[in-house]
């Protein structure tokens, strides 16, 4: 479900930056693990208003927060995660080898 308005062939995210007033431009797709669901629907949020450098930082100066954020212009897609992102996809592979 996508959720923007195109106005003069600017899309415009549903999901305004605090400091400009304007819905956001940047195509970015933010997935955040978290101990509670609310807390992970918040911070996927702020990720995406912080954008990608930002918004990385921003997770991994918190120890019990993951994240997984793919950016994308035209045709290009870039995919970036936590420290503990990584970590927990390293476990998840490792147990799948164990089936």
């Amino acid at each position: 479900m996508e959720q923007h308005l195109d106005v003069n062939g600017i899309r415009y995210s549903h999901l305004v930056n605090p400091g400009t007033g304007v819905g956001l431009t940047h195509h970015i797709t933010v997935t955040v693990v978290a101990r509670h669901g609310i807390d992970a629907d918040g911070v996927t949020k702020v990720v995406s208003i912080l954008g990608e450098t930002r918004g990385l930082a921003y997770v991994n100066k918190r120890p019990e927060l993951a994240s997984l954020i793919v950016t994308s212009e035209g045709s290009r897609s870039h995919i970036s995660e936590s420290n503990l992102f990584a970590s927990l996809r390293a476990v998840s592979a490792l147990a799948t080898l164990d089936k």
